[in-house]
């Protein structure tokens, strides 16, 4: 499968930038199905006006695989509010489709997210996430998010922290 293009629904933007953005992946999901693409639909966003349409859409067309992204979100404290945004945005989604629906959710690495993400959401989720991969290319240990000894190999380092983010997301 292959996620539609994201097109970024800043907040520092207009409105007009949001519902240009919006139809724009709209339209790319489209071109690429008529393609003959196995797409998945990326869910971008500003307000519930939006996923209003969103939810209509993945009503309508019976689509059975939507991908949604907390790649914008980080961690640190002032993200907190964005965050807590995004986590009502996704249950006001999942509460509006059918739990049928699987769900490909980008950007969320930390294993307790998830599983809050879980809690809130009846649809199968996958997790795609580079995590692994940053953090073995910066010699760190996902495990424990310091630096690994210096005679494990990037690519070592990598399976190890797929082995941790697997086990952790199996939780």
């Amino acid at each position: 499968a292959v996620i539609s293009p994201n097109f970024s629904v800043y907040e520092d933007t207009r409105r007009m930038d949001h519902v240009y953005n919006i139809k724009r992946s709209s339209i790319m999901y489209n071109e690429m199905i008529d393609a003959g693409l196995p797409a998945v639909l990326d869910i971008s966003w500003y307000n519930r006006i939006d996923l209003d349409q969103w939810i209509r859409e993945i009503n309508d067309q019976a689509i059975q695989c939507i991908a949604f992204s907390f790649q914008t979100v980080g961690t640190g404290l002032r993200a907190s509010n964005t965050y807590l945004n995004y986590m009502i945005g996704f249950k006001y989604l999942t509460d509006r489709i059918s739990p049928e629906v699987e769900i490909i959710l980008a950007g969320v690495a930390s294993p307790s997210r998830l599983k809050l993400l879980h809690r809130i959401c009846p649809n199968r989720v996958s997790v795609l996430n580079q995590t692994a991969y940053v953090h073995s290319r910066r010699g760190i240990l996902s495990e424990t998010g310091k630096t690994a000894a210096s005679q494990i190999g990037k690519n070592d380092l990598m399976m190890r922290n797929i082995d941790f983010y697997d086990k952790a997301y199996a939780l």
